[in-house]
């Protein structure tokens, strides 16, 4: 955090003007600055959950339980129709542009009783 807030005063900016965190999905390093961002700021935070049923290694269940400890607007699943879709991915792992914008779509509905009219 503190690494964070050196580049953002190089930059001029003010992590007191934070308004809102998205992670369109979650290291552990992002999980764990963004509920101290939260407390210090006041920021929405937004996470991505990832759920890879084939893989099974909890991501899921620790995206919800973000969400629940920090007050975060969970976006369930947000590659759900991408990975694996050819037409979707730019590698095995990315999405490719219209992937992209599939998630962006997501994050807009998740955000909109947030967003001011």
């Amino acid at each position: 955090l503190d690494r964070l807030k050196q580049g953002m005063a190089k930059d001029g900016l003010d992590p007191a003007a934070i308004g809102m965190v998205v992670l369109t999905h979650a290291h552990p390093d992002h999980c764990e600055a963004a509920p101290v961002l939260r407390k210090e700021t006041g920021a929405l935070v937004v996470v991505g959950g990832i759920d890879l049923p084939l893989f099974d290694i909890g991501y899921a269940a620790a995206y919800h339980e973000l969400s629940r400890k920090t007050g975060a607007v969970l976006v369930p699943n947000v590659y759900e129709g991408i990975m694996g879709n050819p037409r979707l991915m730019s590698d095995r792992i990315h999405p490719n542009a219209q992937g992209y914008a599939l998630m962006a779509d997501r994050f807009r509905a998740a955000l909109d009783p947030y967003l001011a009219p």
